[in-house]
């Protein structure tokens, strides 16, 4: 048996250090998971040894650990990150609402549109800009299906989730909450509807117009 051994192992060495390497470990511990992981391992090492230079130093990329939060340490930081970009959006509502400026690449930019606002900031804290995210995701729905109001959107929107998230602190059920946000938007779009009242003449036309157009009346005269 001994004999038989040796010759098996000249036979494998030769001209094959692969199986040289499988052929020199233990009958008592080569099991057949063993000699398949250590199979793997030796052709992976031929294949990276026939690649160039800097194919053989790519590395395995990790993707980065992500946090994690619950109960108030969660909601105080989506709160904390929708009160910030709330804040920034705010400042441009109404008719003496201001510009904000955009330091973006190149020069700077002054714009006093809500939904371009939001778009525009970013928050360091993962946690906080998970926050701003809901904001941003309001003002951009709201561009999409209404074309303006994106500042109105996004203070309303502050103000339903501070209240909501209080309420939740204080122990109310969020599935009830979110019934009676429901049932108050639907009353308020029928009352909305009952006061509200057609265009008419170009009066009308101007107005709507320049306010669409940022309080610009030379764009409103234009239109109309």
């Amino acid at each position: 048996h001994a004999s038989d051994s040796s010759r098996r192992h000249r036979h494998l060495s030769d001209g094959n250090p692969r199986r040289a390497t499988m052929a020199t470990m233990p009958s008592t511990c080569a099991s057949s998971s063993s000699l398949f992981l250590l199979l793997r391992r030796d052709r992976r090492s031929s294949r990276s040894a026939s690649l160039p230079g800097p194919a053989r130093r790519l590395g395995v990329v990790r993707a980065s650990a992500k946090e994690i939060a619950f109960d108030q340490g969660s909601r105080s930081s989506l709160q904390a990150g929708v009160e910030k970009l709330a804040a920034a959006v705010a400042v441009t509502l109404g008719p003496r609402g201001r510009n904000v400026v955009l330091d973006e690449f190149g020069s700077p930019k002054v714009v006093n549109d809500g939904v371009t606002i939001a778009r525009a900031i970013e928050l360091a804290d993962p946690m906080e800009n998970a926050g701003a995210a809901l904001i941003r995701e309001v003002a951009s729905k709201t561009n999409d299906s209404a074309g303006d109001g994106t500042t109105t959107a996004s203070v309303l929107a502050r103000e339903i989730i501070k209240l909501g998230l209080l309420s939740v602190t204080s122990g109310a059920n969020p599935v009830s909450i979110k019934k009676g946000i429901d049932k108050t938007v639907h009353s308020l779009v029928e009352e909305l509807e009952k006061k509200s009242r057609a265009v008419k003449g170009s009066g009308d036309i101007k107005a709507e117009a320049a306010i669409c157009a940022g309080n610009d009346d030379c764009a409103g005269t234009m239109i109309a």
